[in-house]
């Protein structure tokens, strides 16, 4: 291929690789009300996918957009499963501790603890630790 054809075809395709605003993308956008989302919002969302710039025309660019929601929506879907298993984790290390907590507080009432620095444990001490 002849350098000239090289630099020829580079020009042609890297608006396509640098992704930019189509004129679909910037009149379908400018109709939407600004007080959902900024429009600058959907310009940029649209503008970083490479379906939705080379979008021939509205519809198109319709499902890149549902196609990109959806994306976004399990991922979100996959962080709020992720946090709800930590939080689940969290519970249940609390809800072991508030056990432990109650036995700690019958054996101090009756007696069973140790006195100043000589360790933690022995008999009737209860560790909120355990089984974690």
């Amino acid at each position: 291929m002849q350098p000239v054809a090289v630099l020829l075809l580079a020009i042609a395709i890297a608006p396509a690789l640098a992704g930019g605003t189509s004129t679909i993308i910037n009149e379908t956008c400018a109709k939407l009300p600004n007080y959902y989302l900024p429009r600058s919002y959907c310009t940029s969302v649209l503008s970083n996918d490479a379906t939705a710039v080379a979008a021939p025309d509205v519809r198109a660019l319709a499902v890149a957009a549902i196609n990109i929601t959806a994306h976004k929506a399990a991922s979100t879907l996959s962080a709020i499963s992720y946090l709800m298993d930590d939080l689940s984790d969290c519970r249940r290390y609390y809800s072991e501790m508030v056990e432990s907590l109650a036995g700690v507080l019958n054996d101090y009432r009756a007696g069973r603890f140790h006195q100043g620095g000589e360790g933690y444990g022995g008999q009737g001490l209860c560790n909120p630790f355990d089984g974690l």
